[in-house]
């Protein structure tokens, strides 16, 4: 059909085409009915069509499902199954799953497939017609040491910094120390990497500002626990989206320098990370998922919770506010001590004090 051309429905209704809007990918149509049935001779031969736009009729919608290494797309009125794909093999499996765009035109569903045996990590892209408009593999090329080799990605975020452009973080932890938060356009090219000493659970983003909570997995020595290697103190932190765009980072480490655990020579491949601010807790943990991060931009705050359900509120600069017991709390509170920022260079002098100060 062409714009202001007419199409007789049975014998008494016209519809005009009047208008396209390409860009909300949508159409205006303009009804006429009629008495006479002496008008099908201005009928055309034209494939069916509904005049409510898909994404508002629930006969059209379609949303996606998964279970294992399998990305399914129901019918939302009934959730009728309309296409499956498996992905990779049976030692696949599908560890992070997040559906992006608001029209049938533009929905994707990002995830994350795994295979624990090959250390692969792919990041896919598919459209609700099952196919594939983006694919990335992640390259563990860790310059820390004392690596498994068995990445996992716990956590994905899909940004929009107020720019034109929209890009997606993920984070991907070795199963003993180390961590890698990768930046990637919307196409799947690798636009930054931060490798961190420590495991990284959660990530949210607000802005061009990026939220991490996770652990530091090396010797901090005003922290209490067991052995460090075991046990691992828990972070929050914040870099801007900035400072990782287009660079290779790492850290923190304290004067910036590395002379335990890692490869030599990192230093001529990476830049000590600048990070916003950096606190760590001053007690270990045994590795728990029900850690919740929260970014609330209406409060202007940053909350962290733990499994021993105590709140701890930061603003979103970094500065720490207050720690408040929940309901069922246990044990003692932590207390979060910034170790970043120190200096301008990004990176902290030396550790504070055996009191965090």
């Amino acid at each position: 059909m062409k714009e202001q051309q007419w199409v007789v429905i049975e014998d008494h209704t016209a519809i005009i085409f009047k208008q396209l809007d390409e860009e909300r990918g949508r159409v205006l149509l303009e009804f006429k009915e009629f008495t006479a049935s002496d008008l099908t001779r201005l009928s055309l031969i034209f494939k069916p069509f509904s005049a409510i736009p898909p994404e508002l009729d629930a006969n059209f919608v379609r949303i996606f499902d998964h279970n294992s290494n399998e990305v399914k797309v129901l019918r939302a009125s009934d959730h009728e199954l309309l296409g499956t794909r498996t992905f990779g093999d049976e030692d696949s499996e599908i560890t992070q799953f997040h559906e992006v765009g608001q029209t049938a035109r533009d929905k994707m569903a990002l995830f994350v497939l795994r295979n624990l045996k090959l250390n692969r990590n792919t990041l896919y892209g598919i459209d609700l017609d099952l196919r594939t408009n983006l694919q990335w593999n992640f390259v563990p090329d860790s310059p820390f040491s004392h690596n498994t080799a068995a990445y996992t990605c716990p956590a994905l975020a899909h940004i929009k910094p107020g720019q034109q452009e929209e890009r997606l973080l993920l984070a991907f932890n070795d199963e003993f120390l180390s961590s890698c938060l990768v930046m990637l356009d919307k196409s799947g090219n690798e636009n930054g990497k931060l490798w961190h000493p420590g495991h990284i659970y959660e990530v949210e983003t607000l802005g061009d500002k990026v939220y991490c909570s996770g652990a530091y997995n090396c010797p901090v020595p005003f922290v209490n626990g067991t052995n460090p290697m075991e046990r691992f103190p828990r972070t929050i932190w914040a870099i801007s989206e900035e400072n990782l765009y287009h660079h290779n980072l790492i850290g923190p480490f304290p004067s910036g320098e590395v002379t335990d655990g890692f490869v030599a020579g990192w230093q001529s491949k990476y830049e000590n990370a600048p990070f916003d601010w950096y606190y760590i807790f001053d007690e270990r943990l045994d590795y728990s998922p029900d850690f919740k991060l929260s970014v609330k931009p209406e409060d202007k705050f940053v909350t962290l919770i733990t499994p021993l359900r105590w709140e701890y509120k930061f603003t979103l600069d970094g500065k720490y506010l207050s720690m408040f017991p929940l309901v069922g709390h246990s044990a003692a509170a932590w207390h979060p001590y910034r170790i970043i920022p120190n200096d301008e260079t990004g990176y902290f002098s030396e550790w504070p004090g055996n009191n965090g100060k």
